[in-house]
């Protein structure tokens, strides 16, 4: 055989390993789309929990603002304590924030943060980033009792001050519940204590300890500008 029959017969050899088949071509096509959606999905999850990580700043401004505001002062009504606590930062993109009160145990309320987010109102991304603030909050105590999270709503409270010390008597305002159904606020059995049971204009109506550290309601003048009373105490004290 010559040289170029040999060099013929080899031809169609070469050209079979020239390019890639139609099975190699769908192979790589397949793998890159792979990648590419644990790309996006590594992507997404990073923005909820960015997102999430500014709820979770946004409380601890709210918490330090609501105590600054309002001193944790006592007052007769919830209503009152809300209103000096200001609603200018409670405003988010993602989820409802409010101003609640949960019953203290011997009468009384305290405040909260409820926060809010559903599918219907916020969109999957602020169901996701209140799941994200609930994570993290939920690992540093401050999650009240039970909280709702499910793919839909995400539904919690977070505590704004230290202890069951109750900072108002009265809750006149709407029941403020996480996702804002409004509801009947638990019946309580006003305490069996001594004292008037009304105060006159002026004056609030708190729960107090004499001397020999018997409690008793009284009626005392509201604190002078720039006073306030502390949580458990009567008198008015300078604030900082």
């Amino acid at each position: 055989m010559s040289h170029a029959a040999r060099r013929t017969t080899r031809q169609p050899f070469a050209s079979r390993n020239a390019g890639f088949t139609l099975l190699e071509i769908m192979v790589g096509v397949a793998i890159v789309a792979i990648l590419g959606l644990i790309s996006i999905l590594g992507y997404q999850k990073y923005i909820e929990k960015a997102r999430g990580s500014d709820l979770v700043v946004k409380y601890d401004v709210l918490r330090t603002t609501f105590n600054a505001n309002t001193g944790q002062s006592s007052s007769a009504d919830c209503a009152d304590l809300a209103r000096r606590a200001g609603t200018e930062r409670l405003a988010d993109d993602h989820a409802k924030l409010e101003y609640g009160f949960e019953a203290v145990p011997g009468g009384g309320y305290r405040p909260v943060l409820t926060v809010c987010a559903t599918v219907d109102k916020n969109g999957p991304l602020g169901v996701k980033t209140a799941r994200g603030a609930y994570e993290t909050l939920s690992k540093n105590g401050v999650v009240e009792q039970n909280p709702v999270v499910t793919d839909g709503v995400v539904s919690f409270a977070l505590r704004l001050t230290q202890g069951d010390q109750a900072l108002c008597g009265t809750y006149t305002m709407p029941p403020a519940t996480a996702c804002g159904q409004a509801s009947a606020p638990p019946p309580q059995a006003q305490p069996s204590y001594p004292g008037p049971a009304a105060c006159e204009a002026g004056q609030v109506r708190l729960l107090g300890e004499t001397a020999s550290g018997v409690k008793q309601w009284g009626c005392f003048d509201a604190c002078p500008s720039g006073q306030a009373r502390q949580p458990g105490m009567l008198n008015c004290v300078s604030l900082p």
